[in-house]
């Protein structure tokens, strides 16, 4: 399931917590999507294209039947490459 994201305005925004180097600082007013309601990621850890990590797995010793599999695992995921709400770290 795909969608466009439609951002809410700034005083729709959610206060939620944020992190600095991997310390929780506080609050911080978050967008969200008006149509899924995800959350978007504001950190610096942004999601990476499937072709990156396809990239990656090639460059390792596994089977062409190995790769594919990983490849369709990623598939399944849904939003895999979804840069408004998936971080790297969840993708990793």
């Amino acid at each position: 399931m795909s969608c466009d994201h439609r951002m809410c305005g700034n005083t729709q925004k959610v206060w939620l917590p944020y992190e600095l180097r991997g310390q929780i600082k506080g609050l911080k007013p978050h967008p969200y999507c008006l149509e899924c309601g995800a959350v978007k990621n504001t950190s610096s850890d942004r999601a990476k294209p499937i072709g990156y990590f396809m990239n990656l797995l090639s460059g390792l010793p596994i089977t062409k039947v190995q790769l594919r599999l990983i490849s369709k695992d990623m598939d399944e995921f849904g939003d895999f490459e979804d840069i408004f709400s998936i971080s790297s770290f969840i993708q990793v």
